[in-house]
């Protein structure tokens, strides 16, 4: 609740705007065949891995062969590096096991 107070009129109005494109772009990229968000949700996020959190860094590590080929091609994977809002550095890690 505390978090949503801090949601500005404008940001709202900025992700009412945005969200669309958004979907529309995952879905192309994803070559998805909607826009529904459990269909969005279970292709960005639906596979195993583990996730480590230090004092620097955000690691995902991943096994190369279950995670999804449209997100490899689609670039979606590629590490963001320092995020100045999380404060680290943010890592994927995919491995054959």
């Amino acid at each position: 609740q505390i978090a949503a107070q801090k949601i500005t009129s404008p940001l709202l109005r900025w992700a009412s705007f945005a969200l669309p494109f958004l979907r529309f772009y995952l879905k192309n990229q994803l070559t998805l065949t909607s826009t529904d968000s459990k269909e969005l949700m279970k292709t960005l996020l639906g596979f195993p891995g583990r996730i480590y959190f230090t004092s620097s860094h955000i690691d995902l590590m991943a096994d190369v062969n279950l995670t999804s080929l449209n997100i490899r091609r689609s670039g979606l994977d590629q590490d963001p590096g320092w995020l100045p809002l999380y404060g680290r550095v943010v890592l994927f890690h995919f491995s054959q096991v």
